[in-house]
């Protein structure tokens, strides 16, 4: 095999695997959103993100917030930004991202 063709092999297994996960990004975030409210019952709801460079977030309203800071301790808060407050867990720090 000529190295040409190795290199544009390795190039198309590389962009297919991140097509594949972007094609289905989509149902790995409510995937993960449902692992956390299955986790964390009293909360109404959440939503989890990806942002690029940071990772994948928590976002979870400024009410829902207080009770996250005085009762769970794997969530670390990230930043706030207009109502609503970003988190990550051991699942989006270790597995997931930053």
């Amino acid at each position: 095999m000529s190295s040409l063709y190795c290199w544009i092999l390795h190039i198309y297994t590389y962009t297919y695997t991140y097509r594949d996960t972007y094609e289905n990004i989509e149902g790995m975030l409510t995937a993960l959103a449902r692992d956390i409210l299955n986790e964390i019952p009293l909360l109404a709801s959440l939503s989890v993100q990806y942002i690029p460079q940071i990772g994948y977030l928590i976002m979870i309203s400024n009410t829902e917030a207080t009770f996250m800071a005085d009762n769970y301790d794997d969530y670390i808060f990230i930043f706030q930004q207009g109502e609503f407050h970003y988190y990550k867990n051991a699942k989006m720090r270790g597995k997931f991202g930053v």
